[in-house]
């Protein structure tokens, strides 16, 4: 059965997809879900630590050398929730 098709990108950035039908959400989107709690999010997560590393490196030159985590409210909810969510 094929529940859905597009690129590994489009298909394991999907986390609600992946969860639905039982598949494990990769590692490093998980790190960059909670990273875009913090107001440092990207289009599309990462899927490999090199990826991870080019999007970081991204935006550090948008930034001027820096990433920068914010915290807003609801910030701490919204990490619990994604915590519980992964059973991290």
């Amino acid at each position: 059965m094929v529940v859905a098709d597009g690129t590994p990108t489009d298909l394991f950035s999907q986390v609600s997809l992946l969860e639905e039908n039982n598949l494990d959400v990769p590692e490093i989107c998980k790190v960059f879900s909670i990273l875009g709690c913090c107001e440092c999010g990207c289009d599309a997560p990462p899927l490999t630590l090199p990826g991870a590393a080019q999007v970081l490196d991204g935006m550090i030159d948008k930034n001027g050398g820096t990433v920068w985590l914010g915290r807003a409210d609801g910030t701490d909810k919204k990490v619990a929730a994604l915590v519980r969510r992964f059973c991290l």
